[in-house]
């Protein structure tokens, strides 16, 4: 098996104890069944454990749609330990009650333009990564545990350069990913990261934080709500510009707080912590602190003295300056 094409209305593996691997232009609508591991590319809308559910083991899934939409029915896919990979180049759906589960620490990645997640729809891996890369992300409303990493990383990151995204922010215009709260993430101790290097700008209003949190954009990270770590968690903001907004407000706990970004204004923000707070330049060379310095002012300087943290670093020893 390989690159030639199938056409068909189903497909149901009966492929327990081997790979399968489908890599042609194929024309299928639905597939379920069972299979060591599965490669398979679809050239139009493909409908996964639509019927009776889908099984992979310790090979695991990349299942493509090129042209298309890719949807994983309410009888759902169980994986082992192998990396799953889903991606499609329209919408990537999970219907209703749907279950994306792995049994072992498998890696789970989506990327779609659009990710759409039902109600009572469910994303689970033992210990592994779950990453969802997409420009829009619509959750069920108010559910936890959506996506579930048993202590491993979570990231929802932009697919395209400049897309922005916001989490506890109302208002207009919303971002092209806004989402309502954190709390659809169970990753245990595995760390949160929301955005890339691409990204563009990032709200974050009043957020608990549950895990290790690192936030990421190419442009501006604003913080306009109050950001508590009652759970003392390391968090991380990097991006051109890191603004804490009028009335926003950062409580840090123990946990380890590091910004880096070449303009830092902290000085209509509110801070409080035990741990350490870090501040460095993001682009090398020299730079000046204190005064009206557009790094990092006096006025954002006070702020922080006035938090009591047991150390405020401002700089790195690998900063070319």
């Amino acid at each position: 098996m390989g690159a030639g094409v199938i056409t068909a209305d189903a497909l149901k593996f009966e492929a327990a104890d081997a790979a399968v691997n489908l890599t042609g232009a194929n024309v299928v609508n639905k597939i379920d069944g069972a299979a060591k591991g599965l490669i398979f590319k679809n050239n139009a809308n493909l409908t996964v454990g639509g019927e009776t559910g889908l099984v992979t083991a310790a090979g695991g899934a990349d299942i493509e749609v090129t042209a298309g939409n890719l949807t994983i029915g309410t009888h759902g896919m169980t994986n082992a330990a192998g990396a799953l990979k889903l991606k499609a180049s329209g919408t990537l759906a999970l219907d209703a009650n749907a279950k994306v589960n792995s049994t072992g620490t498998a890696d789970t990645s989506f990327e779609a333009n659009a990710v759409n997640i039902g109600a009572g729809a469910k994303v689970k891996t033992t210990g592994g990564k779950i990453n969802v890369k997409t420009d829009e992300l619509s959750l069920p409303s108010g559910e936890t545990g959506v996506l579930s990493s048993a202590n491993g990383a979570v990231t929802i990151e932009t697919k395209s350069a400049g897309k922005t995204m916001s989490v506890a922010v109302s208002g207009s215009p919303a971002a092209d990913i806004a989402l309502a709260s954190l709390d659809f993430i169970d990753s245990g101790t595995g760390a949160v990261q929301l955005g890339n290097a691409d990204t563009g700008n990032i709200e974050i209003g009043a957020t608990p934080v549950n895990a290790p949190l690192s936030v990421t954009s190419r442009d501006t990270i604003k913080v306009t709500g109050a950001v508590t770590n009652t759970n003392n968690k390391d968090i991380s903001f990097t991006g051109n510009t890191v603004n804490f907004d009028v009335g926003s407000s950062l409580a840090a706990g123990s946990g380890k707080t590091k910004i880096v970004a070449d303009k830092v204004q902290l000085e209509n923000g509110t801070f409080s912590g035990t741990g350490i707070f870090a501040v460095q330049k993001k682009t090398a060379g020299n730079f000046d602190v204190g005064g009206g310095s557009t790094f990092l002012s006096d006025a954002s300087i006070g702020k922080l003295a006035a938090g009591n943290f047991s150390n405020v670093a401002i700089g790195a020893k690998d900063n070319a300056g």
